[in-house]
């Protein structure tokens, strides 16, 4: 069997225990492969998380994740590969996948592709290429994110050694408008992910930097535009065009290089979150796991937890 039924999947869901008071990270201690949490809830109020090579788990607290579903198999109709990051939005009526596609040896993509579904936790079909690196002159075509201003949507795409990009897509979501791309960040910038926030579009990314002892880190930096598609600046004005940004999150002795992160979620009460990936210091395993923080505004400018992972008891997403 494919996939959970909504109906069974509803059943399940109406089980689980019910929201948490308080959590402590990792809220997900094993390999979770890089997860994109939808910024929607589901009609029966759980949040989705989509991980590699196709699997999907939902949330009903945003702090208890559970196995649920396949969304789609690693032989495609345009050959085999695996599928990584990806990125599930509501257009209309069809909950619409993007994501890159690897094939064996590769550890960049070559191509994104996009599939549809009547239910987030439902099976993803037919497969679609939609663009292809070598088509934007790029290196690579990885980490898709679709975001929307009041007029068109957008496709943000990282490039190794490139930085991100965005290109125009059709109405539906489903083809590109025009083989255009726009750069948006410098090149050690990747995982874009947009919001919009108080008359700003935000744009979250990973950044790729050397510390001071000369190790190679990944930090989570934003900038924000009044344009979706930018220049986004950072609090001084420089533009992530140039490589400036500002540091919403960095690694500590706890858990380093905080990665792949979600949109903003959400909660309740209305306070925002996000889920990423770090390695846990002091484990004897280097694999990334799912973290969860608050985000805080500071002069409309977004602070993760305190600038760094949380590693003791925290108030949990207020869930009703």
């Amino acid at each position: 069997m494919k996939f959970i039924s909504a109906l069974m999947l509803s059943a399940t869901l109406s089980l689980t225990a019910s929201a948490a008071d308080s959590y402590t990270n990792p809220v997900f201690a094993s390999d979770w492969g890089s997860p994109t949490i939808t910024a929607f809830r589901g009609d029966d109020g759980a949040f989705y998380g989509f991980i590699y090579q196709g699997w999907g788990r939902y949330s009903r607290d945003l702090v208890a994740w559970q196995d649920a579903y396949r969304v789609a198999d690693d032989a495609g109709s345009f050959g085999n590969y695996t599928l990584y990051w990806p990125n599930v939005n509501k257009i209309g009526d069809r909950y619409v996948m993007y994501y890159t596609c690897l094939t064996e040896g590769q550890s960049n993509g070559p191509q994104v592709a996009v599939s549809l579904s009547s239910q987030p936790a439902s099976y993803y079909s037919p497969n679609k290429v939609l663009l292809t690196a070598s088509q934007l002159g790029l290196n690579a075509v990885n980490q898709p994110f679709m975001a929307a201003d009041a007029s068109d949507k957008y496709l943000f795409v990282s490039s190794p050694g490139q930085g991100i990009y965005a290109v125009r897509l059709s109405a539906d979501g489903l083809s590109l408008a025009d083989n255009n791309k726009i750069q948006i960040t410098s090149a050690e910038m990747s995982c874009p992910r947009v919001c919009f926030r108080n008359g700003y579009y935000y744009l979250f990314a990973q950044a790729d930097q050397v510390n001071s002892t000369g190790k190679s880190t990944t930090n989570i930096v934003v900038g924000r535009s009044a344009s979706i598609t930018g220049p986004y600046l950072d609090a001084a004005g420089g533009r992530l065009l140039d490589g400036f940004y500002h540091t919403a999150m960095a690694g500590n002795s706890y858990f380093f290089n905080p990665s792949n992160i979600s949109p903003l979620i959400t909660d309740d009460a209305g306070n925002d979150w996000i889920i990423y990936n770090a390695v846990q210091a002091l484990a004897s395993h280097t694999y990334p796991m799912m973290l969860l923080d608050r985000v805080q505004w500071l002069d409309e400018w977004p602070l993760i937890s305190d600038g760094y992972p949380s590693y003791y008891p925290t108030a949990a997403p207020v869930i009703r």
